[in-house]
């Protein structure tokens, strides 16, 4: 199955209410080791942090690679298989951060470092959607 640009943008939009549910779970469960002041703050970066990569890592790719392509030089050819192998590996350590995350979570109980998920999943939808739009052109 190959992920359209509508099939991302209907994934992205379900899971931006990851973030917002891990927040909220985050704001309302008590902790004492951290003030409710710094869990909205948290909560609100997370937000930010999932919607400003996703935005990011699905327009600044295809950018640069539509600006290689109006270059006449010798760049042109390296340049973009270069931001290909760039995108490529985004995703692969993407998914390999994600692996050690929830192994670190089940070795060491630190359940706070599950809120990165949501960030990793909008890096890798970020980067197929800049993949799908190079590959179109």
């Amino acid at each position: 199955m190959q992920l359209r640009d509508t099939k991302i943008q209907v994934a992205y939009k379900i899971a931006s209410l990851i973030p917002i549910g891990f927040g909220l779970i985050f704001i309302l469960i008590p902790s004492k080791s951290y003030e409710l002041t710094e869990r909205i703050w948290a909560a609100i970066v997370l937000n930010i942090g999932f919607h400003l990569i996703f935005q990011l890592l699905s327009r600044m790719p295809f950018g640069v690679y539509s600006l290689i392509l109006t270059q006449n030089s010798k760049i042109r050819i390296p340049g973009s298989i270069m931001l290909k192998i760039w995108i490529m590996f985004t995703i692969a350590f993407t998914i390999l951060a994600t692996i050690f995350i929830i192994k670190m979570v089940i070795s060491d109980a630190m359940y706070n470092k599950l809120l990165i998920l949501p960030i990793f999943f909008a890096i890798v939808i970020g980067a197929i959607s800049s993949w799908n739009k190079i590959m179109a052109e």
